[in-house]
């Protein structure tokens, strides 16, 4: 349907002078507006991420040199930047690694799964055990594919190896310390709990509560005014909650960071005592 006949031969122009034409001005500017959000959105999470990456290897090394019970310099949260492009590489390499690992045993698993599921299809009994074992071996293939590039950044900031050449080195120390460092990972899951049960409190009270206003606004006069008060309330509750869990990771993300420095200077044989306990009681 054309409104001003513009397009004569709609079905063969540009699907934006087609939309152009339905809704004006407005419609098409608001169109522009979504997709460079859209743009702008996706780079921004693009240079974000890079800039994450170099700063994880400088906050690494921080922490390693914090662990080694050295006085830590600002500068060193930026080491990775000389040589950013082989940094960026190098988690780039690891990402590849993992996804291709990840797919490799995902597809094995629904292999598995689909031939169990063929063969015992009279017997669901006999299956089902059998299809729980294929999904903790696919988990405790994505844990080892996860730990084996543990270290990577580590290697980065304490050595400067970049490439294959940290890939491999991680890889090798961490040969009969999966256990060690997953272990170790399990012993904060107290804190990552507790960050979990924080949120889900705060949006269960929030919706509760804002459920609850929604079934009262539904017999005023004025719905919409009715929902503005509470849906801020609960915004500034959500708000307050992500403003202590980060005031929290604060303290948090160095603790963990400082412990796999310390497992990390262990598989070194820096340190010759036994690895790092972990979250101790609190964990």
């Amino acid at each position: 349907r054309q409104k001003f006949m513009f397009l004569p031969e709609e079905h063969n122009d540009f699907i934006f002078a087609v939309v152009f034409e339905e809704l004006g001005l407005v419609g098409a500017g608001l169109i522009m507006l979504i997709f460079a959000l859209l743009v702008g959105g996706g780079l921004s999470t693009l240079l974000v991420s890079l800039w994450q990456g170099l700063m994880r290897v400088g906050y690494s090394g921080f922490c390693l040199d914090m662990a080694r019970r050295r006085q830590p310099q600002l500068e060193t949260l930026f080491r990775a930047f000389p040589q950013a492009g082989s940094v960026l590489l190098t988690q780039l390499l690891v990402f590849v690694f993992r996804f291709l690992w990840g797919c490799l045993l995902g597809v094995g698993a629904f292999v598995l799964i689909s031939v169990i599921a063929m063969i015992f299809f009279s017997a669901p009994f006999l299956a089902l055990p059998l299809i729980l074992c294929v999904y903790i071996a696919l988990l405790l293939g994505i844990l080892w594919v996860t730990l084996r590039y543990e270290l990577v950044d580590f290697l980065i900031a304490d050595q400067g190896l970049t490439g294959m050449d940290a890939i491999r080195e991680s890889k090798r120390l961490m040969q009969g310390n999966y256990g060690r460092l997953f272990t170790l990972k399990l012993s904060f899951f107290g804190w990552y709990l507790l960050e979990i049960g924080v949120i889900l409190a705060v949006l269960i009270t929030g919706l509760l509560s804002f459920g609850l206003q929604l079934a009262n606004a539904a017999d005023s006069s004025d719905a919409l005014a009715a929902l503005v008060v509470p849906a801020l309330g609960f915004l500034a509750l959500f708000g307050l909650a992500c403003i202590a869990l980060s005031i929290f990771n604060l303290w948090l993300t160095p603790y963990v960071t400082g412990t796999k420095a310390l497992f990390y200077d262990w598989t070194q044989g820096i340190d010759s005592t036994l690895p790092p306990s972990g979250g101790g009681d609190g964990g």
